[in-house]
């Protein structure tokens, strides 16, 4: 009797209904230019231009619109499929106009010039830190969600090279796990200069330690686990709890001096460009004014001349699928901002809403709020407030900050009670400021002194948030007299 062949294979057809989310150029495009701060839209805008030859900027002021008034959705038409004949770039173009069937079609004159000295007197800006880190990741070969992390992580570095933002705000910015952010993190800290993005002072200098090292041992106990201990009258008493000599632990601490404190060591933030303000908050009486900027944007329209040749029956076929293409992308480019500037100005609405008490009186009153919350209130996806708040700041009576900063974590009390971080912290830094100088206040201390503000807190939270902020704990300010 033969045996069955248990390998065979057969092909069968089986019907399969599922249903799968394709975005429209349109979409995309509305969510890169919702991404982007001011100084980054103006800069795209610009780019824009010389690309685009139908656009142009506009003479006339921007009209003005009421802040009160309720703006109507952006209908977002699909884009026509791209003729694949058509030229795709301006060099397209100019190949073209050797050609003396198009020269009477792209006689663009002062129109040209007028966008190239446009642009020709628009600053360049003086390379930072970040976007010299952000340069070297776009060369890796990641994905577009670690890439999008990536930037997220790196315009959050602040100028020293230290990243103040916690890992797990940002997780919760981009819905992803705080293992994720710590990939992206890794991936950074081994860019030029290696280490920038360090939590701390301590983990850049363990970064800086070499393997073959004789004394690297010694010297990641001491950073590790004893950094707050490393005053010169503190190393006897370690000397004794690690039953070393007081010569090694001198001389291992002399090296770690030795050590460079800044990641940004050879970058200067003197020359970069104030942070401008992508919506300001002003408050008239008892209410707030919401103002979206866009004065430093060129106010943009589609060319005329464009039109006019498009709607011309003797415009060459050719020309006229080009002529259409270019106007298309150049209305989805002015929809897409107008989309920007609306969506903007919705999120500060709900940010005044749910921080009114933030901008009555100050920075201790601001309440604990997750991004989930004003998603669900404008009815829209966690993603989109995400990209709202990314990279982008807000001017308020009490000061310029970060959108992101009005959506802070929480702290639980023993009471079940739930504080936004900034605010225990500036009730912090102002009982420290307030102390007596000549006796510090000990831990125990700022924590009574936070219960009878309302702050009711563990020494624990008060020493993590202490060193968050950099705050000398109570004996070194005592010696910093």
């Amino acid at each position: 009797m033969t045996a069955k062949n248990p390998y065979q294979f057969k092909a069968e057809m089986h019907p399969r209904m599922e249903q799968r989310l394709k975005l429209s150029f349109q979409q995309i495009q509305n969510m890169d230019i919702l991404l982007l701060p001011a100084l980054e839209l103006t800069e795209r805008i610009y780019q824009e231009l010389e690309q685009n030859p139908t656009l142009e900027i506009s003479d006339e002021a921007e009209p003005t619109v009421s802040e009160d008034k309720e703006t109507p959705p952006v209908q977002v038409p699909e884009q026509p499929p791209v003729d694949a004949d058509s030229p795709e770039t301006v060099v397209d173009v100019l190949d073209q106009e050797r050609e003396p069937s198009y020269s009477q079609y792209w006689n663009r004159g002062e129109v040209m010039d007028a966008k190239i000295e446009a642009m020709q007197n628009t600053p360049d800006r003086p390379e930072s830190l970040q976007d010299y880190l952000y340069f070297q990741f776009l060369l890796m070969e990641l994905s577009e969600e670690m890439k999008a992390l990536g930037k997220d992580i790196i315009y959050n570095i602040d100028d020293n090279g230290f990243l103040k933002t916690p890992v797990e705000g940002i997780a919760q910015a981009h819905n992803v796990s705080a293992e994720t952010v710590e990939s992206a993190l890794q991936i950074i800290r081994k860019l030029d200069p290696p280490g920038a993005g360090s939590k701390n002072l301590a983990e850049y200098l363990l970064m800086q330690l070499p393997e073959d090292d004789k004394n690297s041992k010694l010297k990641r106990l001491l950073i590790g686990r004893y950094f707050d201990q490393l005053q010169p009258y503190k190393l006897p008493a370690l000397a004794k709890t690690l039953n070393k000599p007081l010569e090694d632990i001198q001389k291992a601490v002399d090296e770690i001096k030795m050590l460079n404190p800044h990641p940004s060591a050879g970058f200067s933030s003197e020359n970069i460009p104030y942070i401008m303000p992508d919506v300001i908050i002003v408050k008239i009486e008892d209410n707030y004014e919401i103002k979206v900027q866009s004065e430093y944007f060129p106010s943009l329209v589609i060319s005329r001349h464009y039109q006019e040749l498009l709607a011309d029956k003797n415009t060459d076929d050719r020309a006229r699928n080009f002529i259409r293409d270019k106007i298309n992308a150049a209305r989805g480019l002015l929809q897409a901002i107008q989309l920007r500037k609306i969506t903007l100005r919705e999120v500060a609405r709900q940010i005044i809403f749910f921080q009114r008490d933030f901008f009555d009186n100050g920075i201790k009153h601001l309440k604990p709020l997750m991004m989930k919350e004003v998603a669900v209130k404008l009815g829209v996806h966690l993603s989109t407030i995400s990209r709202v708040l990314a990279n982008k700041y807000v001017q308020t009576p009490h000061g310029l900050f970060s959108m992101k900063f009005f959506f802070s974590s929480t702290s639980e009390t023993a009471k079940g009670d739930f504080y936004a971080q900034p605010a225990i912290m500036a009730a912090l830094k102002e009982v420290i400021e307030k102390e007596d100088k000549e006796h510090p206040l000990s831990d125990i201390q700022i924590t009574d002194a936070l219960k009878a503000r309302n702050f009711v807190i563990s020494r624990r939270t008060v020493a993590k948030y202490r060193d968050m902020i950099e705050i000398p704990n109570q004996s070194q300010r005592k010696n910093a007299k």
